[in-house]
């Protein structure tokens, strides 16, 4: 699971003198935040719920062996197979509001 930043630009407009200065910036965003939702619970029906999206804590360790880290209901994270979940990209500005819920 490769999570990217996004790049951001930033433009502000501003008149001084009677004339328009456009500034720009780039920076570089990334949330914090990333998503799965579970396609087969069906090892795993005490623990997770399909079509239920989860919070993913990354863990490039888990990853090589084919495992993905999730946080469930209890706030505490577990290892399971990567393959039965698939990653939800968000927006950053809704992966933030989503992790706020509690």
């Amino acid at each position: 699971m490769e999570h990217l930043s996004q790049s951001l630009m930033l433009i502000k407009v501003k008149k001084e003198n009677n004339r328009w200065i456009l500034r720009s910036s780039v920076r570089r965003v990334k949330s914090m935040h990333i998503f799965a939702v579970c396609i087969d619970n069906s090892d795993y029906q005490a623990s997770l719920e399909k079509k239920k999206l989860y919070e993913v804590v990354p863990d490039p360790e888990a990853w090589k062996h084919n495992q993905i880290r999730i946080i469930d209901e209890s706030g505490e994270d577990y290892l399971f197979p990567r393959g039965i979940f698939l990653e939800v990209p968000l927006p950053v500005e809704i992966a933030e509001r989503v992790a706020r819920i509690a």
